[in-house]
Formats: C-alpha cells, structure tokens, sequence
C-alpha cells in the first residue's frame, strides 16, 4: 500500500508543478480548461482465473447481477481538445454474489493506472450532432495490490497473502453533460493482466493460467472541470474551430489590403510600388532595383530616351504641317490597357517621340488629352481619361520637360474645344497630342 501511496503521491506532484507552470505563463494557456475531477462506482467481475467451484456470477444469467464493489477516483489533463491523459487510483472488493451458487470468496484490489485519452467525438467532429453527450476512449497500464480475504479451514486460498500484477486497460466512456462545468459518464473497461498468479478467488494459479488474468468493470461516474472557462473541456470550442471574430478578420483582411497594395507596380517596370523610388517610369524604360530609369551617363535622360535622340533634333525641322502629318500618322497615339492609366509598353516608341519633341524644341508647349474607353460607365471615363492624361504629363515631368510646357486635359472636358477653335495655337506652336 505504501509503493501506491508513493506513487499516486508524485503523479499529484507532477500534476500540481504542471499546472505552477501555466499560471506563471510558462506554458502557453490554451482557451479551454485541461483538467478534469472523475469521480465513479460500479462492478468489477473476475473474468479469469478461477478455481474449481468459484466463479463471479451465475452462468445462467446473461449480465449477472450488478453489485458496487469498486470505486475510483482520478483526474484528466487534456493536452488538445482532442487527446491527453489520466491517471486514477481504484479500489474494488470482488466477492461472489449471494445468487451466483459459487462458493464464498472475497478479494481486495487496491491499484493505479495511467493512461492516454482520446476525445472520440472531437476527432470525427461530431459533437455538433450529438450536442450534450460526448464520448472518450481510453487505454493504458495498471498495477494492483491483490489481498486475499478467502477464509478455509486448510487455507488453501492464501488468506492475508499479497501479490503485485500489472497489465494493460482499455476502455470506452460515453458522456453527458448536465451542467456547464459537469458531466456523467458511463465507462466499460477491460483489463488485461501479464502477471497473476493468484485466481480471483484466492487461490493459486494453475501452471498452464501462464499468468493470465482478466477483469471487467461497469461503472457510473461524475465529472467537474477545472479552469477559468465556463464551458467543460470536453465540449469547448476553440476561436480555431469556430469563425473567427469580427474585428480579428478586418485586422487580417487590412493587413491583407496592405500586402497587396505594397506588391503593386503601378508604372509597369517589374520594381514593387513600395521598393520603387520613381514609380512614373516611361514604360519600356530599363531601370535599376530601385525602379529609377536608368542614366548611364548622368546627363539628366533616361538611357532608353537618350538612345532614340535622333528624331526632332533640329528645331528648323519642327513646322506645323509636319506636326499634324505626325498626328495623322499616330507617331504620338499612346495606347492603353482597358482600365487602365498608365499606357502599355507597344506605346513606349511614341512616348519617346513625344519626349524627343519637347526635349530638342524648347519652344513647343503641348495639350495632352486623354480618352476613355468605350467599355465603361460615362462617370468612371471621366476619370480614367483624366488619369491617363496626368499621368503621361507626370513621366514627362520626370523625364526633364517643364511642367508649364504641358497641360493635361482629357476629352470630356470642354477645353478640347477651345484648343481646336484657338487661331492662337500656330502662333505658339501648341501641338494637341490625342491620348488613346
């Protein structure tokens, strides 16, 4: 008795220091409570070995007839909602019932298991179905004190003798929970001992037993939950399991927003909106991992421009009726992607021819007129036609032309009008660039 005092004394320990560790935060808490009290009585019926004349119950009964004679009490600790462990100390007083016919014998088992749990209705999720009632299994090993109290005239069933013997037990407990810290339960479990030498009766084991011994117990039980969770352990629902709160999906769909907006390339040049120094590059243009065009020489333009500087170089060369020929034959259409603002790199030639232009005759000012698309609403044109417009007058910025030099206007404004009716417009050499 004291080797089981011993021992259920340092698995309390254990069990105490464990949780010394959660509430000093040690351990990472977990939203829902881990421990549970288990308190049960029932039967427990020798299977095997017996001998000649003893036995638990009457043969001729299906069940036998049910007497409490074991008592247990012991405790959970759930590592997961879905598996953990127990140990538990047990006391059972086998003995013949007064209607089995066997002959009189008494046995004392006195024993402690430990053994693994699984929580059956969270691992095949369905505890949402079976709504109050739950269900566990468990299996592990146990170590019993036997005593015989068999009393005979020859003593031939070892009165007062004790013997040790260890096996496995295996079982399955329903549940039901009746409160929200408190359940009952039903356990059937079966044991399996690989050590025994004495028969349940008390008397000793014939050679061919090989040790055997078997034992079956039918027992009610009461459980109460530890912990600051309302709800018992063995029927929470963790925030994992459920939909997550509201606020936490717009944290997540925020940062989410976050992520993609960084990832964006707004001017086309491979170089992420939020790694991207000059994010208004000339598409087309080659720039460095910074997204800045490229300028090799450090003359203030863009190698890519720099390398087509052939066109428009003289000034002479530049009349109106060569400017609208070039109009007419679209040198400086730009194109663009259905809904989008900036133009696709097929216009990066033209965009070029536009920046030639201005850059070698410094007196050429322009209108840079955008046009929608013909697939969206009329508000949503305005818009887009105007983006498109200043976002071309921005790379030209960028690229070194004066800003007074350019105007951005787009074609639902009334300004493209007034363009076309300036008589002004060759005196100054104005130049309405159609934007597509």
């Amino acid at each position: 008795m004291k080797k089981f005092t011993l021992i259920n004394l340092i698995l309390l320990s254990s069990a105490q220091l464990f949780a010394q560790e959660v509430k000093n935060d040690t351990v990472p808490k977990l939203p829902f409570n881990q421990w549970t009290i288990e308190v049960s009585a029932g039967d427990s019926k020798g299977i095997e070995p017996y001998s000649s004349g003893y036995y638990a119950s009457n043969p001729q009964v299906f069940f036998g007839k049910f007497q409490i004679n074991n008592f247990t009490i012991g405790s959970r600790y759930m590592l997961s909602p879905k598996f953990g462990f127990k140990s538990a100390l047990s006391y059972s007083n086998l003995k013949n019932s007064s209607s089995s016919g066997s002959l009189p014998f008494k046995m004392q088992a006195i024993g402690i298991s430990l053994e693994g749990v699984t929580n059956l209705s969270k691992v095949f999720e369905i505890e949402k179905y079976i709504n109050r009632f739950g269900l566990l299994a468990h299996a592990g090993f146990k170590v019993d004190q036997l005593t015989s109290k068999t009393k005979t005239l020859m003593d031939t069933h070892n009165y007062g003798i004790v013997e040790y013997t260890y096996g496995i037990l295996y079982g399955i407990t329903p549940q039901y929970r009746i409160g929200n810290r408190t359940s009952l339960q039903l356990d059937l479990s079966f044991q399996n001992n690989f050590r025994q030498h004495l028969n349940w009766d008390g008397s000793t084991s014939d050679n061919n037993n090989n040790l055997r011994g078997k034992l079956i117990t039918t027992s009610f039980g009461i459980t109460y939950t530890l912990g600051k969770e309302k709800i018992h352990g063995d029927w929470a629902i963790l925030k994992e399991e459920s939909t997550l709160d509201k606020e936490e999906l717009k944290k997540m769909q925020a940062s989410i927003d976050d992520i993609q907006t960084a990832m964006n390339d707004t001017d086309k040049d491979g170089v992420p909106d939020y790694l991207d120094t000059e994010n208004n590059s000339i598409a087309g243009s080659v720039v460095d991992t910074r997204g800045k065009m490229l300028d090799l020489n450090k003359n203030g333009v863009p190698d890519e421009m720099e390398r087509k500087a052939k066109p428009f170089e003289n000034s002479a060369d530049v009349n109106s009726d060569m400017i609208k020929k070039m109009i007419n034959q679209d040198y400086f259409v730009l194109r663009f992607d259905a809904g989008k603002n900036q133009p696709n790199k097929a216009s990066t030639e033209n965009l070029n021819n536009i920046y030639l232009l201005l850059k070698n005759n410094p007196e050429v000012s322009v209108y840079i007129v955008g046009y929608p698309d013909d697939t969206n609403a009329t508000a949503k044109n305005e818009v887009l036609s105007k983006e498109r417009a200043i976002n071309v007058k921005s790379m030209l910025v960028t690229a070194g032309i004066s800003e007074q030099r350019l105007v951005a206007t787009n074609a639902l404004e009334g300004l493209v009008n007034q363009i076309n009716s300036d008589t002004s417009a060759k005196t100054i050499k104005s130049v309405l660039f159609r934007l597509k």
